[in-house]
Order: C-alpha cells, then structure tokens, then sequence
C-alpha cells in the first residue's frame, strides 16, 4: 500500500479528507492523478510519510507547496531521526509529525485512565541537553479498534 484517501484519524487535522503517500516512489503526478480520479479534485490535507514513518519525497512535498493552495494542509509524518531535516523557513507552512514507535508504550494502556501519570522525554547525558514532559491525559487517544495495518478500514486504497 503506497498511496491511499481517507478521513485523518488522528491528531490536530482529524476529519479532513486527506490523500495518504506511505512511498517516497509515489510522484506529484501520482499525487494529482489519484485526487483526480478519486475525490473529484477535492483533498484537505496531504500526509507524506503515512503508514509508519516513510521517507519524505522532499522533491513532492516542495510541489505539494508551490502547487496546492495554502488552505490545503500539508504534513508530513517523521522517524524522530529525521526531524532536523525540514526547520527552514521553507517549510514553515507543514505539519510535522514525529513519531517514536516503541512496544514499550503499550504499558501506558493500563494506566492512561489514572490522572497522576506524566510523560518524560529526555536526552540528558551530553553536552546538548532536552528534557520535556507532559502530563499523560493531555495526549489525545485515537480509537485503534478502527485501524486495519496501515490503514483506516474505511480508507479507499489507490495504490
């Protein structure tokens, strides 16, 4: 599954009509083409790196911002390794997601309901340092129950 139209599930840009890229391989065109034939030219969003943290066509998305009106939303799904690599100006306009997959979270399952839980990021052993926490009811829970792999059940696969 390289390229799929569904409703965003998840996050700030839940309920937009969204065209998901989950191939670097996928081009612009393919891009057009499928929104063309699929969702009779309307789109709200445009998520590059669905399904898991993809790598970025960076040549897409510079079409995705020279070519798609402002009102179009573009974001892009990030590994945490790669999230340096779009803070110019540039790309000012996109949504970044990064995501950390990791089996461990599943443990937050038994204790997310408990309002006495927060959640620490860090990397404080060198010489740069970042330390950010959060309490844990402040994350927004997405129903999994609805997730097909990659996918939302009701998303429509193109390629």
């Amino acid at each position: 599954m390289k390229l799929w139209i569904g409703i965003e599930e998840e996050g700030v840009n839940k309920g937009l009509k969204t065209i998901f890229v989950g191939d670097p391989n996928i081009t612009f065109e393919e891009i057009q083409q499928a929104i063309k034939e699929h969702s009779k030219n309307k789109i709200d969003q445009i998520y590059l790196g669905a399904g898991c943290c993809t790598k970025i066509n960076k040549k897409v998305l510079d079409a995705a911002l020279e070519k798609f009106p402002i009102d179009i939303v573009k974001t892009i799904e990030l590994d945490i390794t790669d999230a340096d690599k779009f803070t110019s100006e540039k790309y000012s306009e996109v949504n970044k997601i990064i995501t950390v997959n990791d089996e461990r979270f599943l443990k937050l399952l038994k204790i997310k309901e408990n309002y006495n839980y927060q959640l620490k990021l860090q990397a404080v052993d060198k010489r740069n340092k970042i330390l950010i926490t959060t309490e844990l009811n402040n994350f927004d829970s997405v129903n999994c129950n609805n997730l097909d792999g990659k996918k939302y059940k009701e998303d429509m696969v193109i390629k």
